[in-house]
């Protein structure tokens, strides 16, 4: 039969693949297989990397690799090297010097501990196709690079509850697909086992991380400038209330100021406004494939990361972001017949549904094809949202990016998980995306948000971004908060034709800040804010700004209040803002549904209140 098989492999393959086959199955003692792997148990190389001597060693212990092994009968497999040594020089292919060289070299003593450059990548392969020789794009100086900063951090973070680290970093290529130069799937702290799992593939809350594609959607959309004012004020949506991770609003903020310090409740303000189901769909075009559920299911909280992705998605969607808008499958391997290993991009039909074990292995299946790429970005607004990004005043606020601040051009987000259980950071320059992330198995017990839980990590190059893209947010409307002022000659009172001539108007242009806003942005940064000038008494047509505003509940809101223990609906809470600040202590007006009704007592602030059933204003 051995006979029949060789004659078949003989006619079959030329003689070049009969002996890689050989190399790859040939029987090296114990449980070594192959000659990559026996090169490097007994010298710690590569094959190609092998001496004369060594290379003579290895061939001579498959004839009986029971016995001719380095701790086996060692005379034997020194008598083998040599007659193998003169058989090579015999044939021409050494001299005499390399012969007698070679064969004073040393057997080994002690096996070397099998390379763990990266475990999880090879795991990735083994899954598609074990018998098969794959070349990754992985950068070998600069994966132990990495994993000795990802080990050194999260030693510094076992503190705040950081169990594991994983990070992804990936080299932007023109005209080509991103490529994945390092993969540190897990690095655990002494006595973690992270690294047994390849936390850049688990699809965890992406936190803040999403927050700059619905800024780039929105510019796309016409909805907002980067300079653009949104609100940034108590805001309550059925039992949804989102909040800021500072506890604090500020009432006015421009939109990249927003992005760039990662306010929430500006987001999911703007979301309501655009709809969840285009900004579903733009994240799912970008390359997030764990989004498995409706846009009804995630509403407006996928604004602040509700939901699935994984550190690697992530990394693919910022390098699209970075490659102009188009999101592209990240090469991480090849073999030599044509097969590819593609991780991420644009899901085929708009990824799996159902559930997120469905997402999962579609988005690990999808490793074996070509991968695809799509537009998800205009060139401007991509641009426009890697600007914000690098926003420098924000890197102050988090001490692990001081040295950064005068460093190379570095576009970066960080994002904390619901639970706080996870912490992201994604850092883009013009050629690399580094991707960092770190999760704990509980809430962490101290405040490692964003930055500081999960890194920096130096992988970059110094040159500049690409210029602007004009055109991007060109639909917006015109910012409604400046509006002209008619004033008399002196800019003491505001004036109209009918009381002032207006040969002696001044005409100028005023932030005016709604009430409620206004009073929140006076409270955060005191004397910006320009003052109104007021109406000068005489002058009746001119319009008079609102001196209180109710922003909870806001209008044509409807509201149902349940009954407590004692079978009496429960108070309603008001957040009125007075035009200087918070409403001062008081009783103020709330009229009934009825217009002989009395007048309802609401005291602030905040105030509570009984109302009747009815429309109130």
């Amino acid at each position: 039969m051995e006979v029949w098989l060789s004659l078949r492999v003989e006619a079959a393959w030329p003689k070049e693949r009969i002996l890689r086959a050989y190399c790859a199955h040939a029987p090296f003692g114990g449980n070594v297989v192959g000659l990559e792997a026996a090169s490097w148990r007994w010298y710690g190389k590569r094959s190609q990397d092998l001496s004369w001597g060594e290379a003579a060693l290895l061939a001579a212990i498959p004839n009986a690799p029971a016995r001719l092994r380095p701790q086996g009968d060692t005379a034997r497999l020194r008598a083998r090297r040599d007659w193998i040594l003169s058989r090579l020089q015999v044939a021409g292919d050494i001299d005499s010097m390399e012969a007698q060289l070679a064969r004073s070299e040393p057997l080994p003593q002690t096996p070397h501990a099998l390379p763990q450059i990266a475990p999880h990548v090879v795991e990735l392969f083994q899954a598609r196709g074990a018998q098969k020789r794959w070349h990754s794009e992985l950068d070998a100086d600069l994966q132990a690079q990495v994993a000795q900063l990802a080990k050194e951090q999260v030693q510094d973070l076992r503190g705040q509850g950081i169990r594991g680290v994983a990070v992804v970093v990936a080299q932007l290529r023109e005209g080509a697909p991103p490529a994945i130069r390092s993969w540190i799937g897990g690095v655990g702290g002494t006595g973690s086992d992270a690294w047994q799992v390849d936390l850049a593939l688990a699809p965890r809350s992406p936190g803040s991380t999403v927050k700059p594609f619905l800024y780039g959607l929105l510019l796309d959309q016409g909805l907002v400038l980067p300079r653009q004012w949104i609100f940034d004020v108590p805001t309550r949506f059925g039992d949804f209330r989102p909040a800021n991770a500072s506890g604090k609003f500020e009432g006015l903020v421009a939109a990249d100021q927003a992005l760039a310090r990662s306010l929430n409740v500006p987001w999911v303000r703007e979301l309501r406004l655009l709809g969840v189901e285009p900004f579903q769909d733009l994240l799912v075009r970008s390359g997030m494939w764990h989004l498995f559920r409706p846009a009804q299911d995630y509403g407006l909280a996928l604004a602040l990361g509700a939901g699935e992705a994984s550190l690697v998605e992530l990394v693919g969607m910022y390098a699209g972001l970075a490659n102009e808008g188009v999101a592209k499958a990240m090469d991480l391997g090849a073999t030599q017949d044509g097969s590819l290993l593609r991780v991420g991009g644009p899901p085929q039909g708009g990824g799996a549904t159902g559930s997120l074990e469905a997402a999962h292995r579609a988005f690990l299946a999808a490793m074996n094809g070509p991968g695809r790429e799509e537009r998800f970005l205009s060139p401007g607004a991509a641009w426009l949202t890697l600007k914000a990004l690098r926003i420098g005043g924000r890197i102050e606020e988090e001490a692990a990016w001081k040295a950064f601040a005068a460093g190379r051009p570095v576009a970066w987000k960080t994002g904390t998980s619901f639970g706080h259980r996870d912490a992201w950071t994604i850092g883009i320059t013009p050629g690399w995306v580094v991707g960092v992330g770190g999760q704990s198995p509980r809430r962490w017990q101290a405040p490692a948000l964003g930055a500081p839980a999960s890194g920096p990590l130096d992988v970059s190059d110094s040159a500049a971004f690409a210029p602007g893209w004009p055109g991007a947010g060109k639909a917006a409307p015109i910012d409604s908060f400046y509006q002209v002022i008619q004033l008399d000659s002196a800019r003491t009172f505001q004036v109209d034709a009918a009381c002032h001539p207006l040969d002696q108007q001044v005409r100028e242009t005023l932030l005016v800040a709604p009430v409620g806003s206004g009073s929140y942005y006076r409270e955060t940064y005191p004397g910006r804010l320009p003052s109104l000038p007021p109406v000068r008494p005489d002058c009746h047509a001119v319009a008079r700004q609102a001196s209180m505003e109710v922003l909870l509940p806001e209008a044509n809101t409807v509201l149902t209040l349940p009954i407590d223990l004692s079978g009496e609906p429960e108070r309603m809470v008001v957040e009125l803002r007075h035009g200087t600040g918070p409403s001062p202590s008081g009783a103020f007006g709330w009229t009934g549904p009825g217009d002989g009704d009395p007048v309802s007592q609401l005291v602030g602030p905040p105030g509570s209140w009984i109302p009747r059933l009815g429309l109130h204003r």
